[in-house]
């Protein structure tokens, strides 16, 4: 098929995202086992060998993987360019994959018009038309390890430039996050991409040596960890005031890029923390502390009232028949999956969507939507970092699950 018609793009574009998410998801998990391994650690010589002995693990995998997709993997794991890119390069892996395996399926999908993507069950679909899912499962996890394998083996090597400059590397960073920062307040009309991963590995490599250790250096590393979190929150959140920043592939691609680093790299951040700020996490208890948080619960009866509602669960605020239909009803629009929550960073929004309409049909309690998020969140074991503004994302599954609510009605 030398040339795509508009719905078999389409529905390419959801075979990629649905690979995508399920990669995510075994990151997610890993990413949360590798923080309680690093926690346990006494000190950097034991952090190393941690991260030995999880590349070795990773590259044992890798060895054993279905030697029909080896070939996809190698191009992941072995190319040595320095124009190199990861998230580039599995982009293009990911489209080659399916058009090799799966070009009848996407055929045979795009004869249908699809209505609703989000909703899409793609693995159901695949069964229906004859196809086997356990390929395509295997090709995810192989990915996924491999990106693991770069992971842990970037945080053991040290860049090729000796000669690097410690101002150069900062005023490169710098320079970068003004142009990203820009473009997303809509001051630059273009954005061309930079590679954070290899520059943040040169600043903490830099940064070691004695001549450039200093308090202030230290610090500046943390404010980097800092922003790194505000842009992952922003994207997560799609808040931009350039509303087409998130159409610009470059840009996508350099905040996912800034969101794994982020994640996966915060222990390199952590080895740059100054003694006041680990004295602040630390810091001894004394009865002015006492005091001064007594004077903050002096709140007005409806603050107080809100912030025992954000504490409470979804039982404790709804009767046993809207519990059980409301678990129904996450399931049904794939919120959730027995009982767990399946949103993306930055499908985190549709929960909003979902407790403004179960709230305008007074299946929920009328109180704050933030409260009942936080409820709703806890119920299904999502982590929010911050409240949930409205979104497109929130307005369609808003929509969706009032739809929903009429065909199923709770009486």
């Amino acid at each position: 098929m030398t040339e795509f018609t508009f719905y078999e793009k389409k529905v390419l574009d959801i075979i990629i995202e649905h690979i995508n998410f399920e990669i995510f998801c075994i990151e997610q998990k890993v990413r949360d086992k590798c923080r309680l391994d690093y926690s346990l650690c006494s000190d950097l010589f034991e952090k190393q060998e941690i991260t030995k002995k999880k590349i070795q693990k990773f590259k044992k995998r890798l060895l054993k993987c279905n030697p029909t997709i080896s070939g996809f993997i190698s191009v992941l794991t072995n190319n040595q360019s320095k124009t190199y890119d990861y998230y580039e390069f599995k982009e293009i892996i990911l489209r080659n994959f399916i058009l090799e395996f799966y070009q009848e399926l996407v055929e045979q999908l795009a004869e249908v018009e699809i209505q609703d993507e989000f909703n899409f069950k793609l693995k159901e679909e695949m069964k229906i038309k004859g196809f086997s899912y356990g390929f395509m499962k295997e090709f995810i996890k192989s990915v996924a390890d491999a990106h693991h394998f770069l992971i842990y083996k970037s945080l053991l090597e040290i860049p090729e430039n000796s000669k690097l400059d410690y101002n150069t590397v900062v005023e490169k960073i710098n320079n970068a996050f003004f142009r990203l920062e820009s473009f997303a307040n809509g001051a630059l009309n273009e954005y061309k991409h930079f590679d954070f991963d290899t520059a943040f590995s040169e600043l903490f490599y830099v940064t070691k040596k004695s001549i450039n250790y200093t308090y202030e250096n230290c610090k500046l590393i943390s404010q980097y960890w800092q922003l790194t979190e505000q842009i992952r929150i922003d994207y997560d959140k799609s808040n931009f005031k350039n509303l087409s920043a998130l159409e610009h592939k470059a840009f996508r691609h350099d905040c996912d890029v800034i969101t794994s680093i982020n994640w996966h790299r915060i222990e390199q951040f952590n080895e740059f923390t100054t003694q006041d700020e680990i004295d602040k996490q630390n810091k001894k208890k004394s009865i002015s502390d006492i005091i001064n948080l007594n004077k903050t619960f002096q709140l007005d009866h409806k603050q107080k009232h809100k912030k025992q509602i954000i504490q409470k669960d979804l039982k404790s605020i709804v009767d046993i028949e809207k519990f059980n239909y409301i678990l129904k009803l996450l399931e049904d629009l794939s919120i959730t999956v027995k009982g767990k929550s399946t949103l993306t960073p930055r499908k985190k929004g549709a929960l909003r969507g979902i407790v403004e309409a179960l709230r305008d049909k007074m299946i929920v309690p009328n109180i704050g939507i933030a409260s009942l998020c936080n409820v709703m969140a806890k119920q299904i074991d999502l982590e929010l970092k911050s409240e949930l503004d409205t979104s497109t994302t929130s307005e369609n599954y808003k929509k969706q699950t009032l739809e929903y609510i009429k065909n199923n009605p709770l009486h």
